[in-house]
């Protein structure tokens, strides 16, 4: 199946919602593209520059999510997808806007802002997970995720600078403003797409118990160890790399959307090969050199230095995103009725790692001399780990040979 083809029959699921549910989330990742790195070194401003009090607000919203996802799966069956996109799209345009009264009180909206954040998280990534899951095909998946990340970012490569050029011109709020109507615009593919409903059988304290059942704890504790790694990723590196370039919001920005360039085409060539079989040789080669990236960053002290690291990691990444979300989904659509308990634990166990390696920065950094970014060297580790584990024949992750639908 080639590329045209994919995408004409990735439109044709439009009576599946797929289509419709796609097109929200490119608007709405038109928003969050633009924010991006750039709220995290918000949230750093705010608490005075404090590294600490920084993940200190991360640990209590990943907390939150942690202790109300159970409730989540509850939710989402309740009111069902469509509603829950929704509500979930709303919520998020709240906990933006909340950002900008940070100056006026701080902790009385930092929580009102992790409120509205984790309602927003849990009600679009279950239900947005479901459909994926659900209107791609096993055969296909891989490349059909390709073609998602390849849309993904030659539709984001001038955004990144787009955002730096708005807080340079406007400020943050500038940028919180400009982001809120794309979350909001995003609303409008919703109005028709089915209100599907999925059964979500666990009890709050159930969901924790399957967490660790004997045909889950393998996969959670590899999607722990994927928690664990995003920290760096989306805290500790951004609050580096703007620092780096001295807060110049405009040169940053146009240095991302380059590195986007760089992985737009890598994201199609891995997503074909992902569906030839070979998933647990790009996993493991690519979760290495993801993890490599990590070290690679540490040397980074320049512009140039900055760049080349990006573009080897995003490349390194594309490597092993695309197979590595495929099996996923695959093994999603393979739960049938039990796709949104599995995707609560999965989702359980991402936050339960962020919470996890946060605390270990907050203590490292209180107790020890270590600076943030000799820190980076806890993301290489941990994804040489995910590359040990993943792959046919080894103790705790057995490739599965999942049949086609």
């Amino acid at each position: 199946m080639d590329f045209i083809n994919s995408i004409k029959s990735l439109i044709s699921k439009q009576e599946n919602n797929f289509f419709l549910l796609f097109l929200s989330y490119e608007t709405r990742n038109i928003g969050s593209n633009m924010l991006g790195m750039f709220s995290t070194f918000f949230v750093y401003l705010q608490f005075g520059k404090s590294l600490k009090m920084t993940l200190a607000y991360f640990l209590i919203s990943s907390i939150a999510m942690v202790l109300i996802l159970p409730l989540g799966g509850k939710m989402v069956s309740l009111l069902g997808l469509k509603r829950s996109i929704i509500i979930g799209s709303i919520f998020l345009s709240l906990s933006n806007i909340s950002f900008i009264f940070w100056e006026q009180n701080l902790y009385l909206w930092m929580f009102v802002n992790i409120v509205f954040l984790t309602l927003s998280r849990i009600l679009f990534r279950i239900p947005f997970r479901i459909d994926l899951a659900l209107n791609t095909t096993n055969e296909n998946r891989g490349f059909e995720i390709g073609i998602i990340r390849s849309i993904l970012s030659l539709l984001n490569i001038f955004l990144p600078f787009v955002g730096g050029l708005i807080i340079n011109f406007f400020g943050f709020t500038g940028l919180f403003i400009v982001t809120t109507f794309f979350y909001l615009l995003s609303l409008f593919p919703l109005i028709k797409i089915l209100n599907v409903k999925l059964y979500y059988s666990y009890s709050y304290i159930g969901t924790f118990i399957q967490c660790f059942s004997k045909e889950r704890v393998k996969d959670f504790f590899i999607h722990f160890l994927e928690g664990c790694e995003t920290v760096f990723s989306l805290i500790i590196w951004p609050i580096i790399i703007v620092l780096i370039f001295n807060k110049n919001f405009t040169i940053l920005g146009g240095f991302t959307s380059l590195t986007l360039i760089a992985t737009f085409f890598i994201n199609l060539i891995i997503g074909k090969l992902s569906d030839q079989d070979k998933d647990h040789n790009l996993l493991k080669t690519g979760s290495f050199l993801y993890g490599f990236g990590w070290l690679l960053k540490l040397f980074a002290i320049s512009n140039v230095n900055v760049f080349l690291a990006i573009v080897y990691q995003n490349i390194s990444e594309s490597i092993m995103k695309t197979p590595y979300e495929s099996y996923w989904y695959k093994k999603e659509a393979d739960k049938g009725d039990d796709i949104s308990g599995y995707i609560v634990t999965r989702e359980i166990a991402i936050y339960s790692g962020k919470v996890f390696m946060v605390s270990v920065l907050i203590i490292l950094l209180n107790y020890t001399n270590i600076n943030s970014k000799d820190t980076l060297v806890m993301g290489f580790v941990c994804f040489v780990i995910i590359g040990l584990l993943i792959g046919k024949n080894t103790i705790f992750f057995k490739w599965d040979n999942l049949k086609s639908r």
